[in-house]
């Protein structure tokens, strides 16, 4: 006689690890690796703002884990009490995410606005159905956690960002310039509290013969 199989559920504790897991796999994708690749490949802001190894680790440590918390806990919030809204609420997080993801990649490729809009209402949409219909989604979702791991190792210890991590006496001209070789040849000047009376003429114009660059 043929014998039907139960297919055992998880425990609320353990469904509720599983959504922090897709979270984390999911925010890494979509917030946490654009956020990190700008300030990754440009190490003069930290040095600017004269951050040290400490902020710039706490710094990838709230990009990276901040976003899936505060989603998570948003998730269980709306879902107090009643499991079936809190999977509800799980999956349009997932779509959002997923929509992101592809606003992203749409508008990197020069896609338009309003197609890139539509792509990504429509696969976010889609992920999110795929994920309330298909076990082995849920699955893939939960093991992409680790992806987080790899954007923050990258933003530590592989971008440009890297050498301020390791050495908080470093160079800053060592570092390069938003990943590139030798930093650019340009050298800006500020001139604060310049008196006005000091480089124009009687009728208002800038005295060319003794500043002929800055009338220019």
């Amino acid at each position: 006689p043929f014998v039907q199989r139960a297919v055992p559920t998880p425990s609320p504790r353990g469904q509720r690890g599983r959504e922090l897991l897709e979270l984390l796999g999911l925010c890494g994708l979509a917030i946490a690796q654009p956020v990190l690749a700008v300030f990754g490949a440009a190490p003069d802001y930290f040095v600017f703002v004269g951050a040290g190894r400490a902020d710039i680790i706490l710094f990838a440590l709230v990009v990276g884990l901040a976003p899936v918390f505060l989603l998570w806990g948003l998730v269980q919030l709306v879902g107090w009490g009643d499991e079936r809204r809190r999977r509800i609420a799980q999956r349009l997080v997932i779509g959002l995410l997923i929509g992101l993801l592809v606003l992203q990649v749409a508008t990197g490729r020069d896609t338009a606005l309003p197609l890139g809009l539509i792509l990504a209402l429509g696969l976010g949409a889609a992920a999110a159905w795929a994920h309330h219909r298909w076990p082995g989604v849920r699955l893939w979702a939960a093991w992409m956690a680790p992806v987080s791991l790899v954007v923050l190792g990258l933003f530590l210890f592989s971008s440009p960002v890297s050498g301020l991590v390791r050495d908080d006496g470093v160079d800053p001209a060592d570092l390069g310039a938003f990943g590139s070789g030798d930093p650019p040849p340009v050298v800006m000047i500020v001139f604060d509290e310049w008196p006005l009376a000091s480089v124009i003429r009687r009728d208002g114009t800038i005295d060319a013969d003794l500043y002929p660059n800055v009338a220019t």
